[in-house]
């Protein structure tokens, strides 16, 4: 037996909006001399990514993201940091 999803006129607004959101990836900026800049490092079992970001408005300046091949999916936590942030320096 088939249900059907109903959506209230509120959340139908919400949902459109975040998927018009996700759909558009975000335009990386420039850094200024001096700006301070933050590195955001995510590790999770069979990825990792990092995203360098402005402070302030928060805007993107540069993001790299991969998936982890399957020897690599073992690595402890802390090494998964550390090859994230290797390859940070690499590209």
């Amino acid at each position: 037996e088939k249900e059907e999803l109903r959506i209230g006129k509120g959340r139908q607004k919400n949902f459109k909006e975040l998927k018009d959101h996700l759909e558009k990836p975000p335009i990386l900026s420039s850094p200024m001399e001096g700006e301070n800049i933050y590195l955001y490092m995510v590790v999770s079992e069979h990825a990792i990514s990092s995203a360098l970001i402005k402070k302030g408005i928060r805007l993107p300046v540069y993001y790299v993201s991969r998936r982890l091949k399957n020897v690599e999916t073992r690595y402890p936590i802390i090494e998964k940091l550390a090859y994230d942030l290797y390859l940070q320096h690499e590209n």
